[in-house]
């Protein structure tokens, strides 16, 4: 299983609507993190951490 991260700030990766078509296109889940940018992952790190940790939680992982 896969996951997108979508933050709704980042204006580097193309738009909401062509980030979950890719994730759809690839059959991903999609953790969006409101209100953060292109480095979302060391922005708010706890925040990320959270997200990919409770996408690996469902992956059975």
């Amino acid at each position: 299983m896969w996951l997108a991260v979508l933050a709704t700030a980042d204006h580097v990766a193309g738009t909401e609507a062509q980030s979950r078509r890719q994730a759809a296109r690839a059959g991903a889940g999609v953790a969006v993190l409101d209100g953060l940018g292109h480095w979302w992952m060391t922005h708010e790190p706890v925040r990320a951490a959270a997200a990919l940790t409770a996408f690996r939680a469902t992956a059975g992982g």
